[in-house]
């Protein structure tokens, strides 16, 4: 019997628009109704994440950057897993070396140090994903709510006391270096890289994973893991879809996800999360 679902949001609950359709909405409402708890697992940051979610009236949990922070539904920080300065050193200078433009997540919030490379990448995401976004318009909202800071320097970042690092995200159409540099990172000790989609890398501690994050969650609820659906598209979804007794997967995903599918939906355009919770309360 699912007791808990946790879903992902782009490329899963989220359309191309970055929207949550009608559809998906009801069918979260009703299984909340029904008792059943839901999670947002992302790699977005909580603000980005909460305030789509919010704007649908959903009241929800949120595992954010991969797993690195864990917000209940009261806006309360459960947990959140940083980076020690040793292993900011280590991926900064591997994402250098390999000349990947990046990002830094904090516990504040994101930084850059290129508004206009912020721009041009994100032009090259809605090209890949699809969706009718106007890419400028959408990073300098981002800008003037704060949720996007540039700097001259990621050093005045990591200089903080009062802020931590807990996830990195490059982004490249350089295949080549971006899987260089994963392939680098992850055989650091304590780090783990993985990817959320076309031209990216995604950098926690090797801790902060959704699946680690979905187990800890449940054992402060007393659920069992057996009794949890995950519902995901790409390879930072796989730590979930591995530990969940049951597994969805979207039918927009590649084939290597869809491997590990007990149960394959319809897109993300098609409502397939929605489809996903109506099976199970149709039980």
């Amino acid at each position: 019997m699912v007791k808990l679902i946790a879903i992902d949001m782009d490329g899963t609950l989220l359309t191309p628009n970055h929207t949550i359709s009608e559809r998906n909405v009801t069918a979260i409402k009703k299984a909340q109704e029904a008792g059943i708890k839901v999670v947002i697992a992302t790699g977005r940051a909580y603000h980005d994440a909460r305030e789509i979610v919010e704007s649908t009236g959903l009241t929800l949990p949120f595992i954010c950057l991969n797993g690195a922070l864990y917000i209940n539904d009261k806006k309360e920080v459960i947990y959140k897993m940083n980076m020690t300065s040793e292993q900011v050193e280590h991926v900064s200078d591997e994402l250098d070396n390999e000349s990947l433009h990046y990002n830094v997540y904090t516990d504040k919030t994101v930084y850059t140090n290129s508004i206009e490379k912020e721009i041009e990448q994100y032009q090259q995401f809605i090209d890949v994903m699809g969706g009718d976004i106007n890419a400028e318009e959408r990073v300098m909202l981002r800008v003037e709510k704060g949720y996007l800071v540039e700097v001259e320097d990621f050093d005045e970042v990591y200089d903080r006391e009062d802020e931590v690092v807990l996830k990195y995200l490059a982004k490249s159409s350089n295949r080549a270096n971006l899987h260089r540099a994963q392939h680098q990172l992850n055989e650091v000790e304590g780090l783990y890289a993985t990817s959320s989609g076309p031209g990216n890398i995604e950098v926690t501690v090797k801790s902060a994973q959704k699946g680690k994050a979905l187990e800890a969650m449940c054992e402060e609820l007393g659920i069992s893991m057996e009794d949890c659906m995950a519902i995901g598209d790409n390879y930072n979804d796989l730590s979930m879809l591995k530990r969940a007794g049951t597994s969805v997967v979207m039918g927009n995903a590649s084939g290597d996800i869809k491997s590990y599918a007990d149960i394959i939906v319809g897109s993300n355009i098609e409502d397939g999360v929605a489809e996903a919770i109506e099976g199970i309360l149709e039980r």
